[in-house]
């Protein structure tokens, strides 16, 4: 839990300084840490307050939590259909599109 409490922090301190090169790395490690869309979301605002933030420094933050919150939903939705079809026995077959 701290951790994720510092990297909400420190990504609230991204955003006040207009630092959008380490938007990626702060949510992707947050998701990681148990944050979740509303805490990162909380984070970019309270970034907005404590700085004069441009339109395009929010913007970038904001669509970087979405993004992540997207690739963090496929991947829980993936890991949940391996885990059912591991648990019915059916085997995994590789079908590539051509």
């Amino acid at each position: 839990m701290k951790e994720r409490i510092i990297l909400l922090a420190t990504l609230a301190e991204a955003v006040a300084g207009g630092q959008p090169h380490r938007f990626e790395g702060l949510v992707k490690d947050a998701y990681e840490a148990g944050a979740d869309r509303d805490d990162l979301l909380a984070a970019v605002e309270i970034g907005r307050v404590l700085g004069e933030v441009s339109g395009p420094v929010l913007t970038e933050a904001r669509a970087t939590v979405q993004a992540w919150q997207w690739v963090v939903v496929h991947r829980l939705t993936y890991r949940a259909n391996v885990e059912a079809k591991t648990r019915r026995g059916e085997r995994w077959t590789l079908s590539i599109p051509r």
